[in-house]
């Protein structure tokens, strides 16, 4: 995990520590995603690829070469 991975992950267990619930929005181009409270604030906007690397959206099944 790379140190932004690390630094996003933390701030998410923050706010869990905390007792807050937040959403994640995907963008409709699905190069953005925004984590927001269940109140509507905004916490952060990070790109796809992070997103997947901290955990915030699953990696699509890998399609069997043929």
């Amino acid at each position: 995990m790379t140190d932004a991975a690390s630094r996003y992950a933390q701030v998410l267990a923050d706010l869990a520590k905390a007792g807050l619930r937040v959403v994640v929005i995907e963008s409709r181009d699905e190069e953005l995603v925004t984590v927001k409270t269940t109140r509507g604030i905004h916490v952060f906007t990070v790109g796809r690829e992070l997103a997947l690397e901290v955990g915030l959206l699953k990696r699509p099944p890998a399609t069997p070469k043929q």
